[in-house]
């Protein structure tokens, strides 16, 4: 008899993790440049949010010329991630040679993210959920979904003001407002418009 997964019940680590792994592989990942965090911030916690994505991928690699931060998302929300673009003003651009990201592993609430170190992020419904680092003992969850406590109040969580993610000589230009991959199935039933979300 097949083991079935019911919300009412925690789910088996092993199922979690399956889970994490199949929505990891179906991601399209997308190199993030801003100027000032507000806006990209503000993006994210909409796209992390039940009425659009649910939950979005952030992979951090720090550099010590250029850091690099990368955005994935689900392949069918492609067309509302470019809307968002051009509303919030910042960049984002199909990354070519993606850096080895990290095999799928627990992911634990945070309340920053933590810029000194690489790491692999979550963020669902505005929760953060960060991946520990290097030789660190492994706690947290696969799949994490937040808890009710969590939902009660604000994340507090921001994008680095000074664009750790982005290069500081690098401007978001009209170019960046151009859709990049729109999915063929395009957003399903979600139409976003800025006071919508």
């Amino acid at each position: 008899m097949p083991l079935r997964l019911s919300a009412a019940r925690p789910w088996p680590w092993w199922g979690r993790q399956a889970v994490q792994a199949r929505w990891t592989a179906g991601l399209r990942w997308y190199r993030l440049r801003y100027l000032t965090a507000a806006g990209p911030t503000h993006c994210l916690r909409l796209l992390s949010r039940p009425a659009a994505c649910g939950r979005v991928a952030l992979f951090y690699q720090p550099g010590e010329d250029l850091a690099q931060l990368y955005l994935g998302l689900p392949a069918a929300y492609d067309r509302l991630g470019q809307q968002m673009v051009a509303d919030f003003g910042f960049s984002l651009r199909p990354a070519g040679a993606l850096p080895d990201l990290p095999p799928v592993s627990r992911l634990r609430p945070a309340a920053q993210f933590p810029w000194e170190r690489p790491f692999l992020a979550h963020l669902v419904s505005e929760q953060l959920f960060v991946s520990d680092g290097a030789g660190d003992r492994p706690r947290g969850t696969f799949w994490p979904r937040p808890g009710r406590e969590a939902r009660r109040h604000s994340p507090a969580w921001q994008l680095s003001p000074s664009s750790q993610g982005a290069s500081s000589s690098s401007t978001p230009s009209q170019s960046s407002s151009k859709k990049l991959h729109s999915s063929s199935r395009g957003s399903p039933g979600v139409q976003y418009s800025g006071s919508q979300l």
